[in-house]
C-alpha cells in the first residue's frame, strides 16, 4: 500500500541508518488466486496453491487455512505456490494463507470443496467362520447380533456418526477403525428393537458430524431368506445309504453352514449343498440306538446355519435294519434288588427290566449285569413284531450283599447288528451293617466284669439295609437271615439263635433278639468272648456282629476260725459239745445273695445237730463276711469245711481251705490276781471277805490261754476245805453262782468269806478253797482250789478324851494310835466317840493299807511286817511283793538294793518292756552319743541319726563322719567339696615337684627323701629278679617272668604296695561283731550286716579268695621265687640293666 509512515524507533529519527540495513522496512500481503487437489479432495491429500508475495520458508514458515481448519503442513516449493496438506473439513470453505509478516492474507473468494465419505463395499461375518461375506445369512433377534464391515474413503475424517441401511434398519453399534474401515454390529429399527428377520438388498447411508442430511451410497448388502427344507429322495434308506434333501434358500457355500445331521449324526462324507438341496451319506454301522434326533425310527433332518438360522425336516428319513432301546419306566437310575419269594436269587422286577424298542429290526433281546454279579432267571426273550415294551419278570441277579452293578439291555437285529441301551441302570443288592441295639452295647461296654454268673442279659442287635427295601420286601428279607450267638472259653461253648423280624423304628432295619446266654457252664472268673453274626441264607455270607471280651464275675470263699484255743501242736481247738464261730468271708456280686452253711466230719466225732440246721445268708453290704456256729461231740480231730450256694443255687463256692480242730476236755480255771489273796477284816464286825473277788471260768486243758470254753450260764460251787479255826463259818448259805452275759462266762466267786473274830497276829493263818464248775452243755469240769491268808491286826492308844473349846467344839488328837498289821493288807480304821456311854453319831470310817517294803528292801524271811536290805549286786523296786533279784552284768550298777542304769548301752528291741535283771542282755553303745536312756521308763532309743544293732547304722540322710554320724550336705555342697579336694591334690602335687626340683643338691627336703625310699621299695621288689634259682629251666623262665616284661613287673609293685590294704580288706569283711545283738550276729565293719546270711556269703567269697590269692599267694610265690640257692647275684638294675661278674 502506498503511502508515508513515520516510525520513531527508541527515540531516534528513522532517517538514520544503523549498520547498514534499515530499522523499518514494509511488505505486501499475500494473495491466493486458486486452490487445486492434488489428488481427491479429502482431508489428509495434498492440495496445490497459487498466488503472490506467498512467505519464504526461511524467514516465516508458510501455513493455509482451510475455512477454519488450518494446517502448516506446508512446502514452498516456487515462488508463486505452496503445497499443503489438506486438514480435516467437511463442505466448501475459502482458503487464505499466511503472509510473511505473520498476517492471514485477505479472503479473495477462493473456494475448496472436500468429497463426502464413500462406501465402496459392505461384507458380514457368518459366525465363527473366518472371512467377510458378500452376503448377510439370515438370523432372528434370538440368535447373535449381525457383524457387517464397510469399506471405503474419508471414513474417520471426520469419523463417521451413524450407518442405516434404508430409512428403517440403523446400525446398533458403529465403532470407526480406520479412514477406510468402519464395523457395525447388530441392527434395529428406528425404536431400538431389533430389526430382524432381513430379506432383500440393504443400501447403507452415512450421517457424517458437519453434513445436515444422511449421504447415500451406492454400496449396499445383501440379506438371503431363511433356508427351507422339503422332500428326502429315498425316503427309506439302510445305513451308509445316499439321501438327497430337497430345499429352497440353501447356501451354496459350506461355511455358511454350520452342522447338517440326519438322526443326529453327520453325514458321513462332508455334504454337497448348492441352493436347492444337499447331498449326504449316512454312517455305515449307524443305527437307531447312536442316532438319538429321532422319533422312533424316523429320523429327523436338520441344517445350522453359522448365523444360527435353523432349517428342519422331522421325520424325513426312515432307517431301515435297525432298532433303538430305551428304560421303559422312568424309574431312578439306582434300583433296589430285593430276596424273591423262595431267596434263591435277588429280583429286579417288571418295572426295573421293562424297555422301549423303537424299529422292527429286534430278532432277540438279552439283560447282563456287571461286574461280580450274574443274570438268573429267563433274562433273554424274543420280541414279537411290531412290540414296542418288552419285559423280563422273572429275570434276577446273585451277587454278594452291598454289591453295585450295572444293569443293561441289548437286541440283536436282522442285520446282524446289536443295539445296547445308551445307559445303563444302576442296580444294587442292599448292604448289611450288623451293630448290637444302644442298649446292649452300654452292657458290653462294661462287660469286662459281669455281675451274673448264671447268665448274660438278653442282647438285641439291628440289621441296618443300604439302600432300604420296601415294606412289603422287608419280612422276606428277614426271613432269609439266620443269626447266631455264640460265648466260649476257648474249650467249650454255648450258643443261642437269635429272632430275626422287622424293626418298628424304621423300614430300613431288621431288628434281632438273641436269648439270654447261659454261663453255668464255664468256671467263675472265666475270661469269655462274645461272637454273633448273622448268615444270608441263600449265598452263605455272612453278617458279623462286633466281638466283645466278657470277664464272668469271680467268687470265692475263705473260712477262719475265730481265735480258738491251740494245743501243743498249734492246732485248734473244739470243746465238746459247744459251739464256737467259724468266719466266713464270701468274695461275690451283691447280686449273688449268697447263703452259707458248714460241715463237719470226724471219726469219732460228730456235728451237732444244731449245726446241721444253721445256714446264713451273707450280707455283703460292707464286708461281705459272716460267722457261723461250729460244734461237735466225741474226741479226736475234725475237718470243718464252707459251702456257699449263690444266685439262688444256680452257682456254688467251696471253701478254698478247711479247718482242723481237735476236741479239747474242760478245767476249771481260776482268776486269782497278782500275790497272795489276803481274807481281811472288812468291818468292825466279825467277818472277813476278800476286796477284789477271784473269778472262775472253764478252759480246755490243752490250752489253758483259750477263752473260746467260756460259755454264759457257767456255774460255780464255792466250799471251804478242811477244819476252820474255832468259832468260823463259811459266809453265806448261797454256794452255786451263775455266769451271765456281762461276764463272758466268767463267775465272781463272792462266797469265798468268813464269819468269826480273831486277832493278829495269832489268826494269820491260811484257809483253802475248792471250786468246782459245770458248763451248761459241757459238763463238769476238774475242779480247782486256791488258798487264802486270813488278816487281823491289833490298834493301840485307840482310847483317847478330849477337852472341850470355848466354841463348844471338842478336839481328839489320837498321836498315840498304831496299827500293828501283815504287809500290804488292806484295813477300815473306824472312829467311834461317846458321851458318858452315849455313842456319837455318825461313826468315823477310814481305809488304809499296810505299805511294802521300801525301795532296795525286801520282806524278811519268817516275818510279816519287817523287811530287810538287799545283798550285794541285787535290787528291788520295793513293793509288798518286792523281792531282792540279781543285778545285770553290764551297763548297770546297784548300790544298797537300788538299781542305777548306766548311759552309753545299747538295749535289743526285743527285749523292750521285760523286767530287768541279771539275764538282761545290754551292750556297750557304738560311741557316747548314740543311745539315749530313760532312766524313769528304764526306755532305751537311739539318738537322732542312728538306728540299728547297738545305734551303730547311720539313718537316711545321715553318714559316717569317723566314729560318728553327721548330717549330709546338700548335692551342691557335696560338688564343692569335691571340686576343692581335687584342687588341693594338684595343688600339692605341683607344690611338692616344683620344691623337689628346685632343691638344691646340698640340701635335700624330706619330700625328695620319702620318693627315693618309695622308688627303692620298686627297686627291690625288682631285685628279685636278679638271682638265678636252682632247677629245672621251666622254673627259671618263671623266675625271670618280669625280665622284658613291664605289664608284670608293674602288676608286682601295685601288689606289693597294696598289699596290707587288700588282706586287711578281706579280714574286716569276716571280722563279726564279738557279741551277739538280740540272738543275731553283725559284721564288725558294718552293723546293717547280718553275718554268714543273706548277701554277706557273696562277701565272704570275696574275702576267702582275697586271702588265699593275695594274702598268702603273694608271700608264697615270693618264698618260692627265693627259695632256690644262688651261685653268683647279678646287679641288674630294674630298667633292663646289665650283668656284673
Amino acid at each position: 500500500m502506498p503511502g508515508t509512515l513515520n516510525v520513531t524507533v527508541f527515540g531516534r529519527s528513522a532517517s538514520f541508518i544503523e549498520r547498514g540495513s534499515p530499522i523499518v522496512s514494509t511488505r505486501p500481503l499475500a494473495a491466493v488466486d486458486s486452490v487445486d487437489a492434488i489428488g481427491e479432495a479429502r482431508p489428509g491429500e495434498l492440495a496445490l496453491i497459487r498466488g503472490r508475495d506467498l512467505p519464504e520458508l526461511l524467514f516465516s514458515p508458510p501455513a493455509a487455512r482451510f475455512g477454519s481448519a488450518e494446517t502448516s503442513d506446508c512446502n514452498h516449493t516456487q515462488e508463486l505456490t505452496l503445497v499443503c496438506r489438506i486438514p480435516v473439513a467437511v463442505g466448501t470453505v475459502p482458503v487464505v494463507v499466511r503472509s510473511r509478516s505473520g498476517m492471514w492474507s485477505p479472503a479473495a473468494g477462493v473456494l475448496f470443496s472436500f468429497l463426502p465419505p464413500a462406501v465402496r463395499r459392505v461384507t458380514a461375518a457368518w459366525g465363527s467362520t473366518p472371512g467377510w461375506h458378500e452376503t448377510l445369512l439370515p438370523s432372528l433377534p434370538e440368535h447373535p447380533a449381525p457383524r457387517l464391515l464397510l469399506t471405503g474413503l474419508g471414513l474417520a475424517r471426520p469419523p463417521i456418526s451413524a450407518v442405516r441401511f434404508g430409512a428403517s434398519v440403523h446400525c446398533a453399534a458403529v465403532t470407526v477403525l480406520n479412514d477406510s474401515a468402519v464395523e457395525c454390529v447388530g441392527l434395529s429399527d428406528g425404536q431400538g428393537q431389533d430389526a430382524r428377520p432381513l430379506q432383500g438388498f440393504l443400501r447403507v447411508e452415512l450421517s457424517v458430524p458437519g453434513l445436515p442430511a444422511w449421504t447415500p451410497q451406492a454400496a449396499g448388502i445383501l440379506a438371503m431368506p431363511p433356508p427351507t427344507l422339503g422332500q428326502v429322495v429315498p425316503q427309506d434308506v439302510a445305513p451308509g445309504g445316499l439321501v438327497m434333501v430337497a430345499g429352497e434358500n440353501i447356501p451354496a457355500n459350506t461355511a455358511a453352514v454350520a452342522s447338517f445331521t440326519i438322526g443326529g449324526a453327520p453325514c458321513r462324507s462332508e455334504p454337497i449343498f448348492s441352493t436347492k438341496g444337499v447331498t449326504c451319506r449316512l454312517p455305515e454301522h449307524s443305527g437307531l440306538g447312536s442316532l438319538p434326533d429321532r422319533d422312533g425310527d424316523a429320523l429327523h433332518v436338520r441344517m445350522e446355519l453359522a448365523s444360527g438360522c435353523q432349517a428342519s425336516l422331522l421325520g424325513g428319513v426312515t432307517l431301515l435294519g435297525s432298532v433303538a432301546l430305551a428304560w421303559h419306566n422312568n424309574l431312578p437310575l439306582q434300583v433296589v434288588a430285593m430276596p424273591s419269594s423262595d431267596s434263591s436269587l435277588f429280583a429286579l422286577g417288571d418295572a426295573a427290566t421293562a424297555i422301549a424298542i423303537a424299529g422292527n429290526g429286534a430278532v432277540m433281546c438279552w439283560l447282563s449285569v456287571e461286574p461280580g454279579a450274574a443274570m438268573r432267571g429267563v433274562s433273554r426273550r424274543t420280541p414279537t413284531a411290531n412290540v414296542s415294551v418288552l419285559s423280563f419278570p422273572a429275570a434276577g441277579v446273585t451277587g454278594a450283599l452291598g454289591l453295585n452293578m450295572t444293569l443293561s439291555a441289548s437286541c440283536e437285529t436282522v442285520t446282524g447288528a446289536t443295539a445296547t441301551l445308551p445307559v445303563p441302570r444302576r442296580v444294587a443288592i442292599p448292604s448289611v451293617r450288623a451293630a448290637f441295639a444302644p442298649e446292649s452295647e452300654v452292657w458290653l461296654s462294661s462287660a469286662a466284669s459281669s455281675t451274673d454268673a448264671r447268665r448274660l442279659p438278653a442282647l438285641n442287635a439291628t440289621l441296618e439295609l443300604d439302600p432300604a427295601p420296601t415294606t412289603e420286601d422287608l419280612s422276606r428279607v428277614a426271613a432269609s437271615f439266620e443269626c447266631e450267638a455264640t460265648l466260649t472259653d476257648g474249650v467249650s461253648s454255648v450258643s443261642e439263635r437269635g429272632v430275626v423280624a422287622s424293626s418298628n423304628t424304621g423300614a430300613s432295619a431288621l431288628t434281632v433278639r438273641f436269648a439270654p446266654l447261659s454261663t453255668t457252664g464255664f468256671p467263675l472268673g472265666s475270661a469269655l468272648r462274645l461272637d454273633a453274626s448273622c448268615e444270608w441264607v441263600p449265598t452263605g455270607e455272612r453278617v458279623s456282629l462286633p466281638s466283645s471280651d466278657v470277664q464272668l464275675t469271680s467268687a470265692s470263699l475263705q473260712i477262719s476260725e475265730s481265735g480258738s484255743g491251740r494245743d501243743a501242736d498249734d492246732t485248734p481247738l473244739l470243746l465238746s459239745g459247744v459251739a464256737t464261730h467259724v468266719h466266713v468271708k464270701v468274695a461275690a456280686p451283691l447280686s449273688a445273695t449268697p447263703v452259707c452253711s458248714l460241715a463237719l466230719a470226724g471219726e469219732s466225732a460228730n456235728a451237732l445237730a444244731s449245726m446241721a440246721a444253721v445256714s446264713a445268708d451273707v450280707a455283703l453290704t460292707q464286708s461281705g463276711a459272716a460267722s457261723l456256729a461250729a460244734g461237735a461231740t466225741g474226741t479226736g480231730e475234725v475237718v470243718v469245711s464252707a459251702t456257699c450256694q449263690l444266685w439262688g443255687g444256680d452257682r456254688s463256692v467251696h471253701s478254698q481251705q478247711s479247718l482242723r480242730f481237735r476236741i479239747a476236755t474242760l478245767r476249771t480255771e481260776l482268776d486269782l490276781g497278782a500275790g497272795p489273796q489276803p481274807l481281811a477284816l472288812s468291818s468292825g464286825a466279825s467277818s472277813f471277805s476278800l476286796r477284789a473277788f477271784p473269778t472262775a471260768s472253764l478252759t480246755a486243758a490243752e490250752a489253758p490261754g483259750w477263752d473260746g470254753a467260756r460259755s454264759d450260764g457257767t456255774s460255780c460251787v464255792v466250799e471251804a476245805l478242811g477244819e476252820l479255826p474255832a468259832g468260823w463259818t463259811q459266809a453265806g448259805t448261797k454256794t452255786r453262782f451263775f455266769a451271765d452275759a456281762s461276764t463272758s462266762g466268767r463267775v465272781p466267786l463272792d462266797a469265798v468269806a468268813l464269819v468269826g473274830t480273831t486277832t493278829f497276829p495269832e489268826a494269820a493263818r491260811d484257809v483253802e478253797f475248792a471250786v468246782t464248775c459245770e458248763h451248761p452243755f459241757a459238763g463238769e469240769a476238774s475242779p480247782g482250789k486256791f488258798s487264802v491268808v486270813v488278816l487281823g491286826c491289833n490298834v493301840e492308844g485307840s482310847d483317847v478324851s478330849g477337852t472341850a473349846r470355848p466354841d463348844g467344839t471338842l478336839a481328839v488328837t489320837m498321836d498315840a494310835l498304831s496299827v500293828i498289821g501283815r504287809r500290804g493288807g488292806s484295813f477300815e480304821l473306824r472312829v467311834e466317840c461317846f458321851v458318858g456311854e452315849l455313842p456319837l453319831s455318825p461313826a468315823l470310817r477310814h481305809r488304809f493299807s499296810v505299805q511294802g517294803c521300801p525301795l532296795g528292801q525286801q520282806p524278811r524271811a519268817g516275818s510279816e511286817d519287817l523287811c530287810e536290805v538287799c545283798g550285794a549286786d541285787e535290787f528291788s523296786d520295793g513293793g509288798a511283793a518286792s523281792v531282792c533279784i540279781g543285778c545285770p552284768m553290764v551297763g548297770a550298777r546297784c548300790v544298797t538294793g537300788v538299781l542305777a542304769l548306766l548311759r552309753g548301752y545299747y538295749r535289743p528291741p526285743r527285749d523292750a518292756g521285760l523286767p530287768i535283771g541279771p539275764s538282761t542282755e545290754l551292750h556297750p553303745c557304738f560311741n557316747s552319743e548314740a543311745c539315749t536312756l530313760n532312766v524313769t521308763t528304764r526306755e532305751y532309743g537311739c539318738a537322732e541319726g542312728y538306728s540299728g544293732p547297738l545305734c551303730g547304722v547311720c539313718s537316711d540322710g545321715w553318714a559316717p563322719f569317723g566314729q560318728a554320724c553327721g548330717r549330709c550336705w546338700g548335692g551342691a555342697s557335696d560338688d564343692a567339696v569335691v571340686a576343692a579336694l581335687v584342687l588341693a591334690v594338684v595343688a600339692g602335687t605341683l607344690f611338692m615337684a616344683r620344691k623337689t626340683v628346685g632343691s638344691s643338691k646340698e640340701r635335700r627336703s624330706d619330700r625328695s627323701i620319702a620318693v627315693r625310699q618309695l622308688l627303692s621299695h620298686v627297686q627291690g621288689l625288682g631285685a628279685l629278679t636278679l638271682f638265678r634259682s636252682k632247677g629245672t629251666a621251666a622254673f627259671q623262665a618263671v623266675a625271670g617272668l618280669t625280665q622284658g616284661h613291664r605289664y608284670v613287673l608293674t602288676l608286682a609293685i601295685v601288689l606289693f604296695l597294696t598289699y596290707m590294704s587288700l588282706v586287711n580288706l578281706a579280714v574286716n569283711a569276716l571280722e563279726c561283731h564279738d557279741r551277739p545283738v538280740g540272738g543275731v550276729s553283725y559284721l564288725e565293719a558294718d552293723l546293717s550286716v547280718e553275718c554268714f546270711a543273706g548277701r554277706h556269703w557273696f562277701v565272704v567269697g570275696g574275702a576267702v579268695a582275697l586271702l588265699l590269692f593275695v594274702g598268702a599267694g603273694l608271700p608264697l610265690s615270693i618264698f618260692v621265687a627265693l627259695r632256690g640257692a644262688v651261685d653268683r647275684p647279678l646287679m641288674n638294675i630294674v630298667g633292663g640293666g646289665r650283668k656284673l661278674a
